[in-house]
């Protein structure tokens, strides 16, 4: 082998070897670039959630954030205490922040998310969180039932990541989100909330020993034979086979009277032991077959239902 050939030969190697190089070297930018883009989004998403998370009256800034001319940072677009919804700087609306004059009068204080760009770092990732809230108007809503153009918020959330030599320099991205107060009505609500009144009373009703055909409770004057309550009210009361009117059910609780005597609700079912002791409610035992009838003795016809 001439040296012309060995020099082709180290010539063509280094080639291939470069050529090798820069293509996991892209590979390596790509990947990088990627992870960049999925934690920008998730941490976006999560800070936007948190924020979403305070009372309403919270959500504002605690100071005006401080603006720049550089164009590549999201502050860029904040003008006196304006702060442009719109990435080409339009749509420029008021910033809420503590100190803040609110339409009702005073203002705004208590607000708990930073107006100070934050760094943060989540593995080989670094990059700065930008937080900017504004007042957005309803134009469907009037002022004079509406707090002028404080109708709800807006909240911008910008993260811009640090340069990297294998992620390059990357524009800022960002996550908007419309916020609204959780206690405010719309103008026309065909569902209102409920106001919430501790002093109401639950709607209750009380079991009694009249027929449903009767408007009030009737006094009970002696022991009777179990009631039939499986028909309709017009039937009236029966007893045996026979469908009768349901057990009126009434809003007053019944009369409390110790002298009152207790009654036998079903004299057709006695005890072979004390029979004379079975008074008051009681459950009966099915026969062989699990049905009533064979224990009352009722003949097994079909109920005659009204149609």
């Amino acid at each position: 082998m001439t040296m012309v050939e060995v020099m082709v030969a180290a010539m063509i190697l280094v080639i291939g070897s470069l050529a090798v190089l820069a293509m996991v070297d892209a590979a390596a930018r790509t990947t990088f670039r990627a992870e960049q883009g999925q934690v920008v989004s998730d941490r976006l998403q999560e800070e936007v959630e948190r924020i979403k998370q305070l009372p309403y009256d919270k959500i504002a800034l605690t100071g005006v954030p401080a603006d720049t001319a550089d164009t590549k940072i999201p502050s860029w677009r904040i003008s006196g205490t304006t702060f442009a919804t719109q990435q080409n700087g339009g749509g420029a609306s008021p910033l809420v922040f503590n100190g803040g004059a609110l339409y009702e009068g005073g203002t705004i204080s208590g607000g708990a998310v930073s107006s100070n760009p934050e760094p943060f770092t989540s593995g080989d990732v670094k990059g700065t969180i930008h937080r900017f809230i504004t007042w957005e108007n309803d134009p469907s809503c009037p002022a004079s039932q509406c707090p002028g153009d404080q109708d709800m918020k807006r909240l911008v959330v910008a993260i811009l990541l640090d340069g990297t030599a294998s992620g390059g320099t990357r524009a800022y991205q960002e996550l908007q989100a419309q916020i609204t107060d959780p206690e405010v009505q719309p103008v026309v609500n065909e569902n209102p909330i409920n106001p919430g009144n501790n002093d109401q009373l639950p709607f209750t009703l009380w079991l009694t020993d009249t027929p449903c055909s009767n408007a009030t409770r009737q006094p009970i004057v002696a022991g009777h034979l179990t009631h039939n309550t499986r028909g309709r009210c017009s039937t009236g009361q029966t007893s045996g086979n026979s469908p009768g009117a349901p057990d009126l059910m009434f809003t007053e609780a019944p009369p409390f009277d110790v002298e009152s005597p207790i009654y036998d609700y079903a004299t057709d079912v006695e005890p072979a032991v004390n029979p004379e002791l079975d008074r008051g409610l009681q459950l009966v035992r099915g026969g062989s077959n699990g049905c009533l009838a064979d224990s009352l003795d009722i003949p097994t016809v079909p109920d005659v239902l009204e149609p």
